[in-house]
């Protein structure tokens, strides 16, 4: 089995693996070669008895609507997207679940006698990760998130909303697009949306640390912290024991902004249990079976 497939091996049928199982899920981003989706996903495709493998395929842009084609036409179950494609994913979707408009992005694409149907389940594996890991609902938190501007923080920014948090601030290097955040934001059918107080802000503003200080949950959807020389998503200048820390990175296991926080007391948590409940909500959608949540974990934090 190949550790990365390519619209190439589509094309040339289904990839089969050592054991003889016909690949039937995918992660499809790049680069995905780093992904643990597959670990996560395989044991609860085995005991669930789905037949086939869940592997990594990376795309170059463009090459989305293809790869979604071949993988319906060969008789896949569907696919997770993560970066750089989510957009390009929704665009390429024939129906979009209310969690994908409302979200604004697709991660799961799920293939169906009727086309492909998009998703997303960045938003709930968030709540339930965040509920998980700090033993409050994401109701109660007045959340700041830093990378708003980006697909995940954007999906995050309205399940806040969505969830009526307490107050909401957006920030993100360009400002420009958190206006347009806001907008669609504003717009959400939901009750409790309406009422979350909101601001935008950039990451040299002055009054940053202060709202940084006063949030009780912050959170990192910029992708820095992935690389050893990565800067810090931003400055953490007063951080208290009550405050809470989630960074959507998972590698490594604690990136250089959690060991900061951590290092004065505040609670952190990390991007894998996104991922592990993001995860399970994607099984249910692509095999209808409810995964047994706890193999998934071990595979997933198994090194």
């Amino acid at each position: 089995m190949k550790a990365v497939y390519t619209l190439e091996d589509l094309r040339a049928g289904l990839p089969v693996n050592e054991a003889g199982q016909s690949l039937c899920l995918a992660v499809v981003g790049n680069p995905v070669e780093h992904s643990k989706s597959p670990q996560l996903h395989q044991a609860a495709l085995e005991e669930a008895g789905v037949s086939g493998f869940y592997g990594r395929l990376q795309l170059e842009v463009g090459e989305l609507a293809q790869a979604f084609a071949l993988g319906r036409e060969l008789g896949m179950l569907g696919m997770n997207v993560t970066v750089p494609h989510k957009h390009e994913a929704m665009a390429a979707c024939d129906r979009l679940d209310e969690s994908a408009e409302f979200l604004g992005a697709v991660n799961t694409v799920c293939f169906t006698d009727e086309g492909l149907v998009g998703y997303n389940t960045d938003g709930g594996g968030l709540s339930l990760a965040v509920a998980e890991a700090f033993g409050r609902p994401l109701s109660e938190f007045e959340v700041t998130i830093i990378g708003a501007g980006g697909g995940a923080g954007a999906a995050v920014a309205a399940q806040c909303a969505i969830e009526g948090v307490q107050k909401l601030h957006l920030v993100n290097r360009s400002v420009e697009k958190l206006a347009i955040l806001q907008q669609h934001l504003s717009v959400l059918p939901v009750e409790a949306a309406a009422d979350v107080d909101i601001s935008n802000h950039g990451l040299e503003d002055a009054d940053l640390p202060e709202i940084l200080a006063r949030s009780s949950l912050i959170i990192n959807a910029t992708s820095l912290g992935l690389k050893s020389d990565d800067a810090l998503p931003c400055e953490l200048t007063a951080i208290s024991v009550q405050q809470c820390y989630y960074d959507m990175v998972y590698q490594p296991d604690l990136t250089p902004w959690l060991k900061q926080a951590q290092s004065r007391g505040a609670k952190i948590a990390d991007g894998l249990t996104m991922l592990l409940h993001q995860g399970q909500l994607a099984f249910k959608l692509f095999t209808q079976k409810k995964p047994n949540i706890e193999l998934m974990r071990r595979n997933l934090y198994n090194k």
